[in-house]
């Protein structure tokens, strides 16, 4: 079906939408193109395979987890 056929491309796809999506050239949430990108992510996440959203999931965890880090590192020298 044309669904499974997009979902093949998720692992491809899915990364570059985050990308853009958490881009900090985006000034307003509310940027009609920075709104299709979370729409287009929400749409890929659903017949994305379970195991692949996970992996996504947990390298954005981590990812996030770093740049507290790093924010808390830089904090912490400038005090």
């Amino acid at each position: 079906s044309d669904r499974e056929e997009i979902a093949k491309y998720a692992k491809n796809y899915l990364p570059l939408l985050f990308n853009l999506y958490t881009s900090e050239k985006w000034n307003a949430s509310r940027d009609p193109v920075r709104q299709s990108v979370f729409e287009t992510i929400k749409r890929y996440l659903t017949i994305t395979d379970h195991e692949l959203c996970q992996q996504f999931f947990d390298k954005s965890l981590e990812k996030m987890k770093n740049t507290e880090l790093d924010q808390t590192t830089l904090y912490e020298n400038r005090v």
